[in-house]
C-alpha cells in the first residue's frame, strides 16, 4: 500500500508543480486574475503581477494562459515566456514573434519590429482577435528590455493597445518598474500576491486535498496552525511542508497528520532537504491499517 491508497487520495496534492487544476482560488487571487482578464478584455495594454517567491505567480500565469486559450469565443492569441534571461530587444522579439508562430525572421531589429506590426494588424484590426504575451518571472528582464516593451505597447490605435502585456514577477520587478515612471504609467492594472493568513492557508490545504480525491480533514487543527507559523503563510513553503508530513505520518502509520509531523518535516528542511524515500514504498513498520 502506498501513501495515496492510505489516505485515500488518488494523486498526491501537496506537489509544488504550478498545476492549474491545483490553484486554490482565494480572495486575492480572484482579485487579481479579475482585473487582468477586464484589461485584457478592453486591450488596454499593460497588466502586472506581483508576489514573493511561493504565493503562486506562475500558477496563476498558467491558469491565465489556459483561461484565454479554452476561451470559447477562440478570439485570443496567447504565449508565455518563462525565465526570460535575454539581454537583447532584438533576441527577445524573436522569441516573441517565434512564440506567435512566425519562422520568417529578419536579421535586424526594424526588420522584425515590421513582422510584428503586420502580425497585430492581421490578428486584432483585420481579425478583431486580442493578442496576449505573458511574462513569467519578469524581474529577470534588465531595464532597457522593459523600456523596450514599453515600446512595444506603442502599437496602438484610436481604441486601445494591440498588444496586451501581462508582467509576472517578483518585488524586484516592482522595483524596476517604478525606476521607469512611463512603464509605470502605462499600467492599467496592478495587483500583488500576499503570503494566506492562516485561515486562508487552512482552506488550501483543505482544497487541495478534495482536488486530490479526500474530503475529509486529514490535519489536525494544532498542526495547521504549527503549518502556518512555519511557513509564514507562503503557499509553497507550506506544501512542502505538507508533503514531507503527509510522508513522516505514513511512515508512522498515524491516521492524521498532527503536530510532530509538522515538526518532523520541518527537521528535514531545517538538515537541508536530504532525498526523501519513494511516496511509493511500503510503511516502515508493520503492516497495519487504520482503525
Amino acid at each position: 500500500m502506498d501513501y495515496l491508497s492510505f489516505y485515500g487520495l488518488n494523486e498526491p496534492p501537496f506537489l509544488i508543480a504550478p498545476t492549474p487544476r491545483f490553484l486554490y482560488m482565494s480572495a486575492q487571487h480572484k482579485a487579481a486574475l479579475s482585473k487582468v482578464v477586464s484589461r485584457l478584455q478592453t486591450r488596454q495594454g499593460l497588466s502586472l503581477i506581483y508576489g514573493a517567491v511561493g504565493t503562486g505567480k506562475t500558477t496563476i500565469a498558467r491558469w491565465l494562459y489556459d483561461r484565454l486559450n479554452d476561451d470559447p469565443s477562440g478570439l485570443y492569441r496567447v504565449r508565455t515566456i518563462y525565465n526570460p534571461a535575454f539581454r537583447r530587444e532584438n533576441q527577445l522579439l524573436r522569441v516573441i514573434l517565434r512564440e506567435f508562430g512566425m519562422e520568417e525572421l529578419a536579421r535586424t531589429l526594424d526588420g522584425n519590429l515590421a513582422l510584428l506590426q503586420r502580425y497585430l494588424q492581421r490578428e486584432v484590426i483585420d481579425g478583431d482577435r486580442t493578442v496576449v504575451l505573458i511574462i513569467d518571472e519578469a524581474n529577470l528582464l534588465p531595464a532597457a528590455l522593459l523600456e523596450f516593451l514599453r515600446q512595444l505597447l506603442n502599437f496602438e490605435n484610436n481604441e486601445f493597445k494591440l498588444l496586451q502585456i501581462v508582467l509576472v514577477g517578483t518585488e524586484e520587478l516592482r522595483d524596476k518598474v517604478r525606476r521607469k515612471a512611463a512603464l509605470a504609467s502605462r499600467a492599467r492594472s496592478v495587483s500583488t500576491l500576499e503570503p494566506f493568513d492562516a485561515d486562508e492557508l487552512g482552506r488550501m490545504i483543505a482544497f487541495r486535498l478534495s482536488v486530490a480525491g479526500r474530503e475529509r480533514p486529514l490535519f489536525t487543527a494544532e498542526a495547521l496552525e504549527l503549518l502556518y507559523q512555519i511557513s509564514d503563510g507562503v503557499p509553497r513553503t507550506a506544501m512542502n511542508l505538507s508533503e514531507y508530513a503527509v510522508e513522516a505520518a505514513y511512515a508512522g502509520e498515524a491516521d492524521i497528520i498532527d503536530v510532530e509531523h509538522i515538526q518532523l518535516a520541518s527537521g528535514e528542511i531545517e538538515r537541508g532537504w536530504p532525498p526523501r524515500r519513494s511516496v511509493a514504498a511500503p510503511l516502515l513498520a508493520g503492516t497495519g491499517s487504520r482503525s
